[in-house]
């Protein structure tokens, strides 16, 4: 069986996208002012990763998606985001690098 097909599974991780909207939502406000500071890395996973997809799923939720569904369109919501896709594009042009640096 795969995890998608658990029920426990999807219903916690359903219960934990919902519960921790709110305390993710103030923290990230809080941190907010900070995060120009934060490595590029750590700025793409927190604010484009994690809480672009906490957001999008809580929001596909309210428009009465199921719980897979809304992971779906989360993930989706994270690959669009731009703070996220400076992190794949600067992960791309370093292996674009690397295997021309190996061919040298």
């Amino acid at each position: 069986m795969e995890w998608t097909e658990d029920p426990e599974v999807v219903e916690a991780l359903d219960r934990f996208m919902k519960e921790s909207r709110n305390n993710l939502k103030d923290l990230l406000d809080t941190l907010h002012p900070y995060s120009n500071n934060f490595p590029t890395v750590v700025n793409a996973l927190v604010f484009g990763g994690i809480g672009q997809l906490v957001i999008s799923y809580n929001e596909a939720r309210e428009e009465a998606n199921d719980p897979l569904q809304s992971l779906g369109i989360g993930i989706e919501s994270v690959t669009r985001n731009p703070r996220f896709q400076v992190l794949i594009n600067g992960l791309v042009d370093q292996k674009v690098g690397s295997v021309l640096e190996g061919q040298e």
